[in-house]
């Protein structure tokens, strides 16, 4: 069992997809009695300001440091490629892992992931019940 506080930073484009994932984290987390404080950015250029520490996001008590970042690949903006590449070139945040959840099943997207400096490639899968498996076993995993 894992506990203490987990702070994720979600970024997804899609609200209601952001808001499933919200409440898959929650599930998450009340079953493994953990805390998981989210923060979800709409879109790839929030992400690189949360992550720079950059306004609005500069306030650590309201955007704390993440401890995992879930990251969509095609975001608009910069994108789930651009972010991870970025995320590593900072140093506060550059050893904090980046899980890709995608829909996109290609081999080619999964490479450039990987190559930008994401730690995992997630497609997601369709059901409640195997989305909620897979976010359980990466932020297991991750934690």
């Amino acid at each position: 069992m894992i506990s203490g506080l987990l702070s994720i930073a979600l970024v997804e484009d899609n609200e209601a997809h952001a808001l499933l994932t919200e409440h898959v984290l929650s599930d998450i987390a009340e079953a493994r009695k953990l805390e998981v404080r989210v923060v979800v950015l709409p879109d790839g250029d929030a992400a690189v300001s949360f992550l720079r520490t950059e306004e609005p996001y500069d306030d650590p008590r309201t955007y704390p440091r993440p401890d995992i970042i879930l990251l969509d690949l095609n975001l608009p903006g910069t994108d789930g490629i651009d972010v991870p590449r970025i995320a590593r070139s900072l140093p506060e945040v550059d050893l904090v892992p980046i899980v890709i959840l995608s829909s996109s099943e290609s081999r080619n997207d999964m490479r450039r992931a990987y190559r930008a400096g994401a730690n995992a490639y997630v497609v997601k899968p369709i059901g409640f019940d195997a989305f909620r498996d897979v976010l359980d076993g990466t932020v297991t995993f991750w934690r």
